[in-house]
């Protein structure tokens, strides 16, 4: 609800750049308070410039911020709401027993000048000169902000930033990481849609999610995310059973992603699934997908041990089997950006 993020941000105590890409840019947000129904009193808030008027991705422009010397890529309403809606219904069909797959979403909406006010006096002198020239557009009209309020993740670090650092378990991680992408769909129904080594996140300590393995998966960024069709769900559910994970694989990989030209191309899949270089299909002898397969199915084996371990918890009055945590279940999603639209005021 807005009101929490108002409390939350009246009661602000530093405001701290994470990162930016083409389509928005991210803080860290520290109050006072604890953020209602929370027990963090930090958040990660994402800003996208808006555009209502957008109707492909052709038509998106460039937003120039000359205080971080950095253009952002203007977003479609649409586009927005579809990655805060999707985050939160993954979050919600994910999040029983503590291990859910994305970051609880906290709010979405229109970021408010008033807002920004608070927010510039918090943060440090290059930020804030960036936070009063988006003030300076909305107040203009020249563009609107949008702000994806989650939880932060604490000790979580990229895949990216591990690759860098030249772990020495890069081979572990890489087939968590393959295996969390097969988890989303089988259990959510959805594809995270842009797999590159940024968008996952490890906590490398962490041993709550595979039964004795050290190990925190977890996905950040849905603009990309979409909705499997019923008839390669259907496959997906098939090959599951099969443990065929490579075909799984192949199967997500040709969805088409809302925010992109065109879906994956199944040829240029590479740090995520095979080792960080371009493998054509002729090139994957049957011992590779074999040798896949069975480390992919390891680690599932893993979670449903963690699971039988776990004690049963009551959801709506009934009991729910602990090797039951793949089937999904229902959602509710937060409320729409076109309601907090018409319902803004500056």
């Amino acid at each position: 609800m807005a009101s929490s993020l108002i409390r939350f941000i009246n009661q602000c105590e530093s405001v701290k750049y994470i990162s930016n890409g083409i389509d928005g840019i991210t803080f860290k947000v520290t109050s006072s308070v604890f953020y209602s129904g929370t027990h963090s009193k930090t958040i990660l808030m994402k800003l996208v410039c808006l555009n209502s008027n957008i109707n492909s991705t052709n038509h998106r422009k460039d937003v120039l911020f000359g205080s971080l010397n950095m253009t952002l890529r203007e977003t479609s309403d649409d586009v927005f709401k579809n990655e805060c809606v999707i985050q939160d219904i993954v979050y919600r069909k994910s999040s029983h027993n503590g291990d859910s797959l994305c970051p609880r979403v906290l709010y979405y909406g229109l970021m408010k000048p008033l807002w920004l006010e608070q927010l510039i006096e918090k943060s440090d002198l290059k930020h804030s000169y960036f936070f009063m020239e988006l003030l300076g557009m909305i107040r203009d009209d020249e563009l609107s902000v949008g702000t994806l309020c989650m939880e932060f993740l604490e000790n979580y670090v990229s895949m990216f930033s591990m690759v860098d650092r030249k772990n020495h378990n890069e081979d572990k991680y890489m087939f968590m990481a393959r295996q969390l992408i097969i988890e989303l769909a089988v259990r959510t129904g959805y594809t995270q849609g842009d797999f590159h080594l940024k968008n996952i996140m490890f906590n490398e300590t962490n041993d709550s999610f595979y039964r004795g393995i050290a190990g925190r998966p977890i996905f950040i960024d849905f603009g990309n995310a979409t909705k499997i069709n019923n008839e390669d769900m259907n496959d997906i559910m098939r090959l599951y059973e099969e443990k065929n994970y490579f075909e799984i694989i192949k199967i997500i990989c040709s969805q088409k992603r809302p925010n992109a030209m065109t879906p994956y191309n199944w040829g240029r899949q590479n740090y995520v699934f095979f080792n960080y270089v371009c493998i054509p299909p002729s090139q994957l002898t049957s011992t590779k997908i074999n040798m896949l397969n069975q480390s992919i199915d390891s680690l599932f084996q893993k979670r449903d041990l963690l699971h039988k371990s776990r004690p049963r918890r009551r959801h709506n009055n009934r009991t729910k089997s602990a090797k039951s945590f793949l089937t999904p279940k229902s959602s509710k999603s937060v409320k729409s950006i076109r309601t907090l639209k018409n319902n803004n005021s500056y």
